[in-house]
């Protein structure tokens, strides 16, 4: 007993801080580089960061999933209407990041830091592609990513954080994703250029988005479901939002299971029909591949199942299900089977982001594609066609497996490491020109 005591107390140092970081609702003007200390120590305790061209919104949970300060979201209503007031036509464009294992919101943090990065990148996009850029506001949500900063218990840890994912799952996180797209859908139905809200979920942070939301996928799978309404014409499925992108996410296959199946019993996908969820996982991702199966086993070891199938499926994460896999994404611009990985980690040094810009705005508009086509007077839907066997924009092939109908809007692709190497690697100039198409609309 004293020896386990003594663990407990050696242990206690290495346990990350459950507190708020953002303690204050004013907004900070941001007038220089974040490699500055002075200018770090500026904005690390307020929760809306002013950027020229975007805006950083930050909301906290703790661990049972409360807000720390529900007046971090009040704060963020008030600067979303604010700059959607500075023009009577325009609408916002809102970039949602829910962080996963092993990070947080302090002012450096990486997953935040190459956040930024990623927002800046798509404001210059927005810049160079839109006559009128709409107001960009990136919203990243902070929770307690970390259990020890300890090795090997900041691995270990993964069981315990997947747990309190799936508490903060259950919490206001609903309540905050559904203010966002009330918001949303006030400012289309008054403004001329429609607003757009993606949600995007790393690692355990796409567990909690996917707990979040799953319910509302299922409901409006069932609402138009066989596809066809009694005249034959197709209905397009509606989504959350405009888009939820998982990156990795760690939530077993079995959770996806009522999806998939409901998905396989359509008649026919609508030619207007838009992705509304898609889950990319890289094959290399020894995190959902190694850590997470063993956390599965501890957990759900006197758990019932119907079959052997059922139980791999409870056991294995959505990314490496492969029944359940729709896409494949590797680069086009490299030999076959040229092996060739991205670099599998996030590097930010003095609170900057060192993403490579490898496609800069003025690059990416070339392959941008705005997929608007007018509504047929009879859309018959693609009936059991398959989905566009190739894709090709840019350096990215995304192929499609043949089973899967054409106009599906739930996506399963499989990453090679050519694009997404590892647990912690989507911040590289490949996977973020992949995420930038999506966030565009540029992807059907």
């Amino acid at each position: 007993m004293k020896k386990l005591l003594l663990v407990a107390l050696l242990l206690l140092p290495a346990c990350a801080e459950h507190r708020q970081y953002r303690v204050s609702t004013v907004p900070v003007d941001v007038a220089g580089p974040l490699s500055d200390k002075r200018v770090q120590q500026s904005i690390q305790s307020t929760s809306i960061e002013r950027y020229p061209g975007y805006t950083i919104g930050i909301v906290e949970f703790d661990d049972q999933g409360r807000f720390w300060d529900r007046n971090q979201l009040v704060a963020l209503g008030a600067e979303i209407i604010r700059q959607a007031h500075a023009s009577q036509d325009s609408g916002v464009r809102m970039l949602v990041f829910v962080h996963g294992w092993r990070n947080d919101a302090t002012v450096c943090n990486e997953a935040l830091a190459c956040f930024r990065e990623l927002v800046r990148r798509i404001a210059a996009d927005e810049a160079a592609t839109s006559p009128k850029p709409q107001p960009l506001i990136g919203i990243y949500v902070g929770w307690r990513g970390y259990g020890s900063y300890r090795w090997p218990f900041e691995f270990l840890s993964f069981i315990d954080r997947k747990n309190a994912a799936e508490r903060i799952a259950a919490g206001d996180v609903p309540e905050f994703l559904a203010f966002l797209d009330a918001l949303r859908r006030d400012f289309n139905m008054s403004r001329k250029d429609p607003s757009r809200l993606v949600v995007v979920g790393h690692s355990l942070g796409g567990t909690i988005v996917f707990e979040a939301v799953a319910n509302v996928f299922k409901a409006r799978l069932a609402e138009v479901w066989p596809g066809l309404d009694m005249e034959g014409n197709s209905r397009v499925i509606s989504g959350f939002g405009d888009l939820v992108l998982l990156i990795n996410p760690a939530f077993e296959a079995e959770r996806w299971h009522s999806i998939n199946e409901l998905m396989s019993t359509y008649l026919s996908f609508s030619k207007q029909q838009q992705p509304l969820l898609v889950i990319a996982s890289s094959e290399t991702d020894s995190a959902t591949a190694t850590w997470f199966p063993l956390g599965q086993w501890l957990t759900n070891l006197f758990e019932k199942t119907r079959d052997a199938e059922q139980r791999r499926a409870l056991m294995t994460s959505i990314g490496n299900y492969q029944p359940f896999v729709t896409h494949r994404l590797c680069r086009a611009d490299l030999p076959p089977g040229a092996d060739e990985r991205v670099d599998g980690y996030i590097h930010v040094k003095n609170c900057m982001c060192d993403l490579p810009d490898l496609f800069p705005a003025s690059d990416l508009a070339r392959f941008i594609a705005r997929p608007s086509p007018n509504a047929d007077e009879r859309d018959e839907g693609w009936g059991s066609q398959p989905c566009a066997a190739e894709q090709r924009f840019g350096p990215l092939l995304l192929t499609c497996d043949p089973k899967v109908h054409r106009g599906n809007p739930f996506w399963v692709v499989r990453v090679s490491s050519n694009v997404l190497h590892e647990h912690d690697g989507a911040f590289n100039p490949y996977f973020m020109f992949f995420v930038r198409q999506l966030v565009f609309g540029g992807l059907r």
